[in-house]
C-alpha cells in the first residue's frame, strides 16, 4: 500500500510538472495556433504576447497570466482598437487542469485594460464582431470546457471609453478600479462590489452632464440568476462630494429589462450639488463657504428595449443657494432653481420638462430663465425666457482662476420663445413669439493653456420666429482675425427635430493662422514632434446646409501659407462643395472645385478638379511630402510647372490620401525642368557608358498622366535626352517601383568609341556580303527598359542587339539604295520613251501640214484655172472641195500612226520600268 501511494505521489507530481511546463516547451507554436484560431472566428484583429502559468503562489489553484492582449477592429471601424488589456490573469482548479474536467474559473483580473466601445450612426457596433457559425449545435452538445465559480474579479487602472453616435451618448472613465466578489456557482448570492473612478465625462446631445467627476459607488446586490433580477441592498454613489442612494431593481429574464428604480440626493447642502462643476471643486473647495438646501431625487420604472423606455422622472429644487471663498471678496447669491422632468409612461412625446424657475446672482448681477416644454417630438410646444447680464471680469472675484487667466468682457442675453413648433412649420409666424439678442463684447481671455489668447470685440445675434440673423462676428484669437455675417434658418427644428439647419453665411479675415489655432507648430522641431497634434478627420454634419462665401488674405496651415483665398462653399448632406475657389501658394496660383464628404467618417472621400500654375517643383516637393510617392522624380528636379488635373480617392484618420484608393489625371507642363542626381538616370548613364544622361535639361514639357491603382502612369512623350530624342512611357507605383520604357535615337558622335568599333567591323562584313559600301548611321536607335525601384533601378538595354540592328540598318539601306536606282532607272525608260513618243508625233505634225498645205493650194489652183466661166468655175469648186477632203483625210491618217506609234513606245517603256521595280 505504501509503495502504491509513493507510486502514486510520484505520477501525480509528474502530472503536475507536466502540466506547468508542457505550455513552456511548446510556448511559440501553442501561441500561433491560438492567434490563428481566434482570428478565425471573429471579425476583427486579435493580438496577444506572452504568457505565464503560476502555481506555488496560488496553489491549489493555478494561475494563467496572458500579457497585451488585443482585439482591433477591421472594416469600418479598421484600426480602431476594441481592447487592450496589459495583463489578464485567470485563476482555476489544478485538480480540474489535471483531470481534463469543466474548468472551473475561480477569479479573473484585469490589469490596465483599455475598452473603447463605439456605436456607429446606423446601429453597427465594434463589439459584434463574432463571425455566424454555419454549423448547427444540437441541446445535447458536448457542455462547455469552462464553468465559473468566480468568487472574485478585479478590473486595475483601466480607462473605458464609450460613444455611441446613433443616441449622442458619450461617456469616458478613466483611472477605472472595480471589484467585485460573491459565489457565482450559486443562484442566489450577495455580489459585492466597489468601484473608484478618477474622472468621468458624460455627455448626451452635445451637453455635457459630467465633466471630469470623481466617481465611488460601493453597491451591494443580491443576485438572483435563474430569473436574472438584481436587487439593490445597499448602496452609496458619491459623484465628488455629492452622495446618491439607490432603492429597487433590474432584472432581465429575456431581451427585455425590467427595472424599478429609485434614487434620491443623501444631504440637503448646497454645497454638494456645486461640486459637479469642475472649477469650483478643483479650487480650495473644503474651504468654500456655502449655504442653501437641496433636494433632488428621480425614478425609472418599467420596461426598456429597442421600442419602449421606463416611465422616468426628475426633481431637483435648490433654494436660496450661495457659496464664496474666504480668498474672494464676491459670493455668488440667490441660486434658486425648481426642475421637474416627468414622463408617466415611456412614450418620449409624453415627456414634460418644466424649469419654472432659474435665478442666481453673480455679485449684483441677476440672470433668469425658465422653460416648459410639452410633446417635444410631435410638435413641441415651449415657453422659455433667458435673460441677464454677466460681467466676465467679475468672475475672478466670486471663483478662483487658475495662475495666469485674465478673463473680461460683457454678456448680455434677452430671449423669449412661445408657441407651438407646427405654428413655425406652417409659416404662421404671429402665433409664434421669438424674440431677442444675444450679445458679447468686449471679451478678453487668456490663461496659461491659451497663452495666445482670445479678443471678441462683438458677437450679436438677433433672434425672430423665422431665422437668427448673425448681425456681427468679430474675433480675433492670437494672429487670427474672423469677420463674419449672416442668417441661420430653421433653427427650431433643428435643435427640435433635428432637420436641417440653413444658414447663408459671407466670412472675411486678413489672417487665419491654423497652426496656432490647433497647438500644431508650423515647423516641428525634435523636441516638440512627438507632441505635435495629430490631424483628424473633420467630420462634415449631415444635417446642415450653408452657403459659405469666403475670403481670407493669408492662411498658415502646417507648412504652407495660402494667400488670397477666395470662394463659395456649399456644405449639405455630410459633404464641402467648393466652387470658383482661388488662392496663391508656393509661388503660385491655383484655381480649384470639387468636394469633401464624411458619410463615410471612417474613409472621407475627396474629389478635386485643381488647376496650379507656375509651381516650384522644390517647394511645392517640401511642402507636399505625398508627391514624393506619386512624382519620386520631382525630388531631383528643379523648375516650374503647371498642370491641371482631376483626383478622387478616400481619406484616412490622419486626413492623409488613401493612396490606392486614388485616380484621375491630367496634364503637366513645364518650359524647363533639370533632372540630376536621379538613381534611375545614373544607372542608365552607367549600362551606356554616356555621362551626359546623369543631368537632364527637359524643354518645352507636354506630359499626359493618370493615376490609378497606386500607381501614376504616363502617357507616350518625346523630349531631348542628353542630346538624344527620346520617346519616354510607363508607370510609377506610390511603392516606388517603377516601369518605363524609352527609345532613344543618339547620333553616332555620341555614342562611344568601343561600341563604335565593333559596330564598324559588323557593318564592313555587311558591306562585304551585300557588295555595299555603308557606313555607321548617323542616328542609333536603342531602348531601355527601367525597372525596380527608385534606389534600386534595373536598367534593361538592347545595346547588345545594336550592332545587329545596324547590319539590319545596313541592310534596309542597301535594300533602300537599289530601289532608288530602280525608280531612276525606270524613270528614265519612261522619261525617254515619252520624248521618242514626242518625237514621233511632232514629226507625224510636220508631215501632216505638209500634206495639207500642198493639197489646199492644189484645190485653189484648179478653182484659179477655171477662170470667169460659171460652169467651169462650179465643177472646178467641187473638184477642190474633193481634194481638201482627200488631202484632210491623208493628214489625220498620218498623225492618227504616228499616236499609236508613240503609245506603243511609252506602253513598252512603262512595262519595262515595272519590271524594274518589281
Amino acid at each position: 500500500m505504501k509503495k502504491f501511494l509513493k507510486i502514486s505521489g510520484v505520477v501525480i507530481l509528474l502530472l503536475i510538472i507536466a502540466a506547468v511546463a508542457l505550455p513552456f516547451l511548446f510556448k511559440d507554436k501553442i501561441i500561433a495556433k491560438a492567434k490563428e484560431e481566434i482570428n478565425k472566428s471573429v471579425n476583427a484583429k486579435v493580438n496577444f504576447g506572452d504568457f505565464d502559468l503560476t502555481l506555488l503562489s496560488s496553489f491549489p489553484n493555478l494561475t494563467f497570466k496572458l500579457n497585451d492582449f488585443s482585439i482591433i477592429g477591421i472594416n469600418n471601424f479598421d484600426g480602431d482598437t476594441l481592447t487592450n488589456i496589459k495583463q489578464l490573469a485567470i485563476q482555476l482548479s489544478i485538480w480540474d487542469v489535471i483531470s481534463g474536467s469543466q474548468y472551473k474559473v475561480q477569479s479573473v483580473s484585469l490589469d490596465q485594460p483599455y475598452i473603447n466601445i463605439i456605436v456607429l450612426k446606423d446601429g453597427s457596433a465594434n463589439y459584434d464582431i463574432a463571425k455566424a457559425d454555419s454549423t448547427s449545435v444540437s441541446a445535447s452538445a458536448e457542455a462547455a470546457p469552462f464553468k465559473f465559480a468566480l468568487n472574485h474579479y478585479e478590473i486595475n487602472s483601466g480607462l473605458i471609453n464609450y460613444d455611441d453616435a446613433s443616441s449622442g451618448f458619450v461617456m469616458r472613465m478613466e483611472n477605472f478600479n472595480h471589484t467585485g466578489s460573491g459565489d457565482f456557482t450559486q443562484d442566489l448570492f450577495l455580489l459585492k462590489t466597489q468601484t473608484n473612478i478618477d474622472k468621468t465625462k458624460m455627455f448626451y446631445g452635445g451637453v455635457a452632464y459630467l465633466n471630469n467627476v470623481k466617481i465611488a459607488l460601493k453597491a451591494d446586490l443580491d443576485m438572483d440568476m435563474k430569473n436574472m433580477k438584481f436587487t439593490f441592498k445597499e448602496n452609496l454613489l458619491e459623484l465628488n462630494a455629492l452622495q446618491l442612494g439607490f432603492d429597487g431593481f433590474v432584472a432581465m429574464p429575456t431581451a427585455d429589462i425590467s427595472m424599478d428604480l429609485k434614487w434620491n440626493v443623501k444631504q440637503s447642502d448646497f454645497k454638494s450639488f456645486i461640486s459637479l462643476i469642475p472649477v469650483i471643486y478643483a479650487k480650495d473647495f473644503e474651504n468654500l463657504k456655502t449655504s442653501g438646501k437641496l433636494a433632488a431625487n428621480g425614478y425609472a420604472k418599467g420596461i426598456y428595449n429597442d421600442k419602449s423606455l421606463p416611465a422616468f422622472g426628475v426633481n431637483l429644487n435648490i433654494e436660496n443657494g450661495m457659496f464664496k471663498y474666504s480668498s474672494l471678496p464676491t459670493a455668488v447669491n440667490n441660486v434658486n432653481v425648481d426642475l421637474k422632468i416627468t414622463n408617466p409612461d415611456g412614450v418620449t412625446d409624453h415627456t414634460v420638462i418644466d424649469l419654472k424657475r432659474m435665478h442666481i446672482e453673480f455679485g449684483a448681477e441677476p440672470f433668469d430663465a425658465r422653460l416648459y416644454v410639452t410633446t417635444p417630438v410631435s410638435d413641441p410646444n415651449m415657453d422659455a425666457m433667458v435673460k441677464g447680464t454677466v460681467n466676465l471680469a467679475s468672475i475672478k472675484n466670486m471663483v478662483p482662476l487658475d495662475k495666469g487667466t485674465d478673463l473680461n468682457g460683457i454678456l448680455k442675453v434677452d430671449l423669449t420663445a412661445k408657441g407651438r413648433y407646427s405654428a413655425i412649420e406652417k409659416q404662421q409666424y404671429e402665433n409664434f413669439n421669438a424674440a431677442g439678442t444675444l450679445m458679447l463684447s468686449d471679451m478678453n481671455y487668456k490663461s496659461e493653456d491659451f497663452k495666445q489668447g482670445a479678443y471678441i470685440k462683438q458677437v450679436m445675434l438677433t433672434f425672430n420666429p423665422r431665422n437668427i440673423t448673425l448681425n456681427n462676428f468679430d474675433v480675433k484669437i492670437g494672429k487670427s482675425d474672423l469677420k463674419a455675417d449672416g442668417t441661420l434658418d430653421n433653427f427650431l427644428a433643428y435643435y427640435f427635430k433635428n432637420e436641417t439647419l440653413k444658414g447663408a453665411i459671407n466670412v472675411q479675415s486678413a489672417l487665419i493662422d491654423v497652426n496656432e489655432l490647433t497647438g500644431v507648430p508650423a515647423t516641428p522641431t525634435a523636441a516638440t514632434a512627438k507632441d505635435s497634434t495629430k490631424a483628424t478627420v473633420a467630420e462634415v454634419p449631415a444635417n446642415i446646409d450653408f452657403v459659405i462665401n469666403a475670403t481670407a488674405n493669408k492662411i498658415l496651415y502646417d507648412n504652407i501659407v495660402i494667400d488670397n483665398f477666395n470662394g463659395k462653399m456649399l456644405v449639405k448632406d455630410a459633404e464641402v462643395k467648393m466652387e470658383n475657389v482661388a488662392f496663391n501658394m508656393i509661388d503660385g496660383a491655383v484655381k480649384m472645385g470639387g468636394l469633401y464628404g464624411t458619410k463615410n467618417v471612417k474613409q472621407p472621400d475627396m474629389a478635386f478638379d485643381i488647376s496650379l500654375t507656375d509651381f516650384d517643383i522644390q517647394k511645392t516637393i517640401t511642402t507636399f511630402n505625398i508627391l514624393q510617392k506619386m512624382a519620386p522624380i520631382a525630388k531631383q528636379a528643379n523648375g516650374k510647372v503647371s498642370t491641371t488635373f482631376t483626383v478622387t480617392g478616400k481619406l484616412d484618420q490622419s486626413m492623409s490620401p488613401i493612396l490606392n484608393t486614388l485616380s484621375g489625371g491630367g496634364k503637366l507642363n513645364s518650359k524647363s525642368v533639370v533632372v540630376s542626381n536621379y538613381a534611375p538616370l545614373n544607372k542608365i548613364a552607367d549600362v551606356l557608358k554616356m555621362e551626359q544622361y546623369k543631368k537632364l535639361d527637359l524643354k518645352d514639357l507636354n506630359i499626359s498622366y493618370e493615376f490609378r491603382d497606386g500607381r501614376v502612369f504616363v502617357k507616350p512623350f518625346t523630349t531631348s535626352f542628353g542630346g538624344s530624342k527620346a520617346t519616354i512611357a510607363g508607370s510609377n507605383g506610390f511603392d516606388q517601383t517603377l516601369d518605363y520604357k524609352m527609345a532613344l535615337e543618339i547620333p553616332k558622335s555620341q555614342i562611344p568609341q568601343s561600341a563604335q568599333s565593333t559596330m564598324t567591323g559588323l557593318l564592313a562584313k555587311a558591306n562585304s556580303s551585300l557588295g555595299s559600301n555603308i557606313t555607321l548611321p548617323e542616328v542609333m536607335k536603342i531602348n531601355v527598359g527601367i525597372g525596380g525601384t527608385v534606389t534600386n533601378p534595373v536598367i534593361k538595354t538592347d545595346l547588345s542587339e545594336t550592332a545587329k540592328n545596324a547590319v539590319n540598318q545596313v541592310k534596309e539601306v542597301v535594300v533602300a539604295k537599289g530601289k532608288e536606282e530602280a525608280r531612276k532607272q525606270a524613270d528614265k525608260l519612261i522619261a525617254d520613251a515619252e520624248l521618242k513618243a514626242k518625237e514621233v508625233k511632232d514629226a507625224a505634225k510636220s508631215v501632216s501640214d505638209k500634206i495639207r498645205k500642198e493639197g489646199y493650194a492644189q484645190a485653189d489652183n484648179l478653182v484659179k484655172q477655171a477662170g470667169n466661166n460659171p460652169l467651169a468655175v462650179a465643177v472646178a469648186k467641187k473638184a477642190a472641195e474633193k481634194l481638201k477632203k482627200e488631202t484632210d483625210k491623208k493628214a489625220d491618217q498620218v498623225i492618227a500612226e504616228a499616236d499609236k506609234q508613240a503609245d506603243t513606245v511609252v506602253n513598252e517603256a512603262k512595262k519595262k520600268a515595272g519590271e524594274l521595280l518589281k
